[in-house]
This record gives C-alpha cells, sequence and structure tokens, in this order.
C-alpha cells in the first residue's frame, strides 16, 4: 500500500469507522494490511486517550 492509502485508512479510523467497515470501503486493499493498519491506530487511540474522571458534584 501507498503511504497516501495508509493516510486514508487511518482518517477513516479517526472518524469511528470499524475494521469490517473498512473492509467493505476498501476492498482492493489486502485484509491483513487493514487489520494491522486499525489495530495500530486503535492502540495508539487507547494509549493516548485521556483517562475518564467520575466527580459528584451534589
Amino acid at each position: 500500500m501507498k503511504d497516501q492509502d495508509i493516510r486514508a485508512v487511518e482518517a477513516m479510523c479517526s472518524c469511528g469507522m470499524d475494521f469490517d467497515t473498512l473492509c467493505v470501503c476498501f476492498p482492493s486493499f489486502p485484509k491483513a494490511e487493514l487489520k494491522n493498519i486499525y489495530d495500530n491506530f486503535v492502540g495508539l487511540e487507547t494509549k493516548n486517550s485521556p483517562v475518564s474522571l467520575n466527580i459528584n458534584c451534589s
């Protein structure tokens, strides 16, 4: 895959697209490469996401 293709897949992941939908939207790309990009992106999202806090203001 070209670098531009990888960025397009990452952009769709950032919009919340799941793996099955990626496969439908990019049928010409190998599923193994799509899975790798998806897993890497989701892993980065999880690692960089802020910690959620519950605050009771009563």
